[in-house]
């Protein structure tokens, strides 16, 4: 156990150069008008939030984390998904600079495809959809079987909740911004799904992924923590169940403080007039 909490960093160049890219970009970014010129209080809290994203995104996917997700315990993989899913693409929107949302429309296919998959319906879609079906056996085991379906799994998790939670966490920068109620809603069925699948698998009565269920070494820290193969897969479910559940009613605690703040128009009414033309 010790020595895998020593040796299970993960340094893959593509992660290494992934996280630090985007790191040197974000500081470029963020000084690329005057150097000289001291940041405001609302840019160094953009600033906080994109570093705990990568620091985040350094847990998830660089630290001993990804090798226990990967081989030891599927309680382990649920706060990786966790990560991507929720706090990472928050952190990430929370912090990114408003000059990178005026890049997006100033490339034309780019500002075409994400206005398209950025639709609040689509997004929702994409969210829900790809959460579920890469926790269905065969693609799960796929992915841990093969690291470049792993990857994509990846890409897919990170992806799909930056487009989900666009609309919610910068709503100002959105293509197509929702009033606050119909954010509740939107808030709401991504967290019954999330919900939904947690519960089947929290009541499973069979390993739904043998991988955490091979004898000998993959064993190792199950046996050290005193888990069954099956508490294993239980323990996970419910990671997501609560995490999911809490992350889920903080946003809608913000929505619910921004609804209020806001003087009251007819922000809802455009919205069903502008999404149904």
């Amino acid at each position: 156990m010790g020595s895998l909490l020593v040796s299970g960093w993960d340094w893959d160049p593509s992660l290494i150069l992934g996280i630090g890219g985007l790191s040197l970009l974000y500081v470029f970014s963020l000084r690329r008008k005057d150097p000289s010129v001291p940041l405001d209080d609302a840019r160094r809290w953009r600033a906080y939030s994109f570093a705990v994203a990568m620091l985040a995104l350094v847990i998830a996917l660089v630290s001993p984390l990804d090798a226990l997700s990967d081989r030891y315990l599927f309680a382990a993989h649920m706060i990786q998904h966790l990560l991507l899913l929720l706090p990472v693409p928050c952190l990430i929107l929370w912090g990114a600079p408003e000059g990178w949302f005026a890049w997006i429309r100033e490339w034309r296919l780019v500002e075409r495809v994400l206005a398209w998959l950025g639709r609040p319906a689509i997004a929702f879609f994409l969210y829900v959809v790809l959460t579920w079906l890469w926790h269905v056996p065969l693609l799960y085991e796929a992915a841990l079987a093969n690291q470049t379906i792993h990857i994509g799994e990846h890409l897919c998790f990170l992806g799909s909740a930056l487009l989900y939670w666009w609309p919610i966490c910068r709503p100002r920068t959105h293509f197509q911004p929702i009033s606050e109620l119909v954010s509740l809603v939107y808030l709401f069925g991504a967290a019954l799904s999330s919900t939904g699948l947690a519960a089947l698998i929290t009541f499973a009565t069979v390993l739904l992924y043998p991988t955490y269920g091979i004898p000998g070494p993959y064993r190792t820290v199950q046996v050290v923590l005193g888990l069954s193969p099956i508490t294993d897969q239980q323990v996970g479910a419910l990671l997501m169940w609560i995490g999911g559940a809490l992350w889920f009613l903080g946003a809608a605690m913000v929505i619910f403080i921004r609804w209020f703040e806001r003087p009251p128009d007819d922000s809802s009414e455009r919205f069903i007039a502008n999404y149904l033309r």
